[in-house]
């Protein structure tokens, strides 16, 4: 119960971060700050500083609260009962995604958007940790690449996972090395382009492994 507790403090820290950091840094943010950009990097629509609060909560505590409450109603219990550490760690992962993100978004608001660069990389480390423990995930409701064919058949569950997983950790170092070489508008066009085979491979794959075991 001690390590349970010590583990969901942690997780609400990392989660609470960039409101520590926005709080930090508040008073040396413009009254109007960038809240959106383009494909260029650059910004295109304004707000004032308080309207980062609503964002940020909506992208670290929205994310904390599906993350902690969610599993707890899986009809099964597959997810908490099978795949603890994996949903410890994924748990973690995203955690530090998100904060990630509302962290890049403060920071952008104090340089005038330059921080948008960091996004790919950002994103590109989400997809890698990701994909490395989606190859383990057993069957289950939340996590994973949940198709009629891999819910229906715990070994195309099985294949299709070994090596999605795979593909989207080979496609997140891709992303980060994108947003570290490319210019920002090649940047997101990867991204696309990467989250799109991460997204649709795993499902045309659990088909074909269904197909072949039928």
């Amino acid at each position: 119960m001690r390590k349970e507790a010590w583990f969901e403090w942690l997780i609400l820290a990392i989660t609470l971060l960039p409101f520590a950091y926005l709080a930090w840094v508040w008073g040396s943010l413009p009254e109007q700050v960038p809240t959106h950009f383009n494909i260029n990097g650059e910004p295109d629509r304004f707000s004032s500083k308080a309207g980062l609060v609503l964002p940020i909560a909506m992208v670290t505590l929205l994310t904390w609260a599906l993350m902690r409450f969610l599993p707890a109603i899986d009809p099964r219990g597959r997810i908490v009962q099978e795949n603890p550490s994996v949903l410890r760690n994924i748990r973690v992962i995203t955690a530090v995604f998100t904060s990630a993100i509302a962290l890049v978004i403060v920071r952008a608001a104090q340089d005038g958007g330059e921080s948008v660069r960091w996004l790919p990389v950002v994103i590109g480390g989400f997809f890698a940790g990701l994909g490395n423990y989606l190859i383990n995930v057993k069957p289950n409701y939340f996590i994973g690449f949940r198709t009629p064919w891999t819910l229906e058949s715990e070994t195309v569950w099985r294949k299709t996972h070994r090596v999605g997983g795979r593909w989207m950790f080979v496609g997140g170092i891709a992303m980060i090395i994108a947003g570290l070489v490319l210019p920002a508008s090649l940047g997101v066009v990867a991204i696309l382009i990467i989250s799109l085979v991460s997204a649709l491979g795993p499902v045309v794959l659990s088909y074909l492994y269904y197909k072949k075991e039928q």
